[in-house]
């Protein structure tokens, strides 16, 4: 994250395969990380457990549609979970929002 960056734009990502309707062919992975390694990455570069999880999508991100030759020049954009806990104080509220993020897949270099 570049501090003092705005939040993305809705619905200006470019377009790839991930833009498409929603239908039965979709498919999801998963994957489980040793969080002391994330701490590891996260202290090392002085930034927080999101950036490095936004980091290791963006890149993942990156090397799949590189491999298929579509890797466009401008970076995704995603919607990620923010706590917006202590707005209120009312129980059994929904304390998360959705902001829209730039998934820097247009960076090489995830230190950057």
């Amino acid at each position: 994250a570049v501090a003092g960056e705005a939040m993305a734009a809705p619905f200006s990502a470019p377009t790839t395969r991930f833009n498409g309707r929603l239908t039965s062919e979709r498919s999801v992975a998963v994957v489980s990380m040793n969080l002391q390694d994330v701490k590891k990455v996260k202290d090392r570069f002085d930034v927080k457990v999101n950036d490095v999880v936004m980091a290791l999508c963006a890149g993942a991100l990156r090397s799949f549609l590189a491999d298929l030759d579509e890797l466009p020049d401008k970076p995704l954009i995603a919607v990620v979970p923010s706590s917006v806990h202590g707005l209120s104080d009312r129980h059994g509220r929904n304390q998360l929002s959705g902001m829209f993020c730039t998934l820097q897949t247009d960076i090489d270099d995830p230190s950057e």
